[in-house]
């Protein structure tokens, strides 16, 4: 799916809900924001239902569970910094340079919205294995972004591997102590960690 920048992006709900469903929406960003508030393990049901002003049969209906909630709540917010990703990878100019403004971009969208960054770097790393699998997902879409903007000359993967690796451990540092004002100047350390698997030509 093309990406433009502004873009809604969404994920079709494992209930069978159309893409867009505004009461799945609701129910996600009430669960995603009650786990940054408390810490999921201490959310129950009945206050995602009333965050989001639905009702049980709603929750039923579009969540299922509190489990499957957190599960899409999660799924929605990979897609889109993925999607976010792409978008400002997908610019003219160097690689490297074109790296550096692709995670930036990521940086200040999780800088900007501290409860989805909970949910990717906090949350996702203790949550169940559906979860952790949904992550690893959406770091090999990641990778596949590096790789193809690069273009086809041979590299093998895990230097591109490596690279999303040492990124990811840099960002879910920070966020895990609270420092998510230090996320936008982060790109500098991410230029030098990139540089160190992938140098820049001569």
């Amino acid at each position: 799916m093309a990406y433009r920048e502004g873009e809604v992006v969404t994920v079709t709900p494992a209930t069978g809900c159309g893409p867009g469903c505004q009461s799945c929406r609701g129910l996600r960003d009430a669960v995603t924001d009650l786990a940054y508030e408390r810490g999921f393990e201490q959310v129950r049901a009945a206050e995602v239902i009333a965050r989001a002003g639905a009702t049980p049969e709603a929750f039923a209906t579009h969540a299922g569970s509190l489990e499957e909630c957190l599960l899409a709540a999660y799924q929605q917010a990979g897609t889109e910094l993925v999607a976010c990703f792409a978008s400002a990878f997908a610019r003219p100019g160097d690689w490297h340079d074109r790296m550096a403004g692709a995670t930036e971009a990521v940086l200040r969208q999780l800088a900007a919205h501290p409860a989805v960054a909970h949910l990717c770097y906090v949350e996702a790393a203790r949550a169940g294995t559906r979860i952790r699998a949904s992550r690893d997902e959406q770091m090999q879409r990641a990778i596949e972004v590096m790789i193809a903007e690069h273009g086809d000359d041979g590299l093998p993967a895990l230097r591109f591997e490596l690279i999303a690796g040492a990124v990811d451990r840099a960002i879910a540092a920070r966020v895990s102590a609270g420092r998510l004002d230090e996320l936008p100047a982060l790109v500098d350390r991410i230029v030098e960690i990139t540089a160190v698997f992938e140098p820049v030509a001569a």
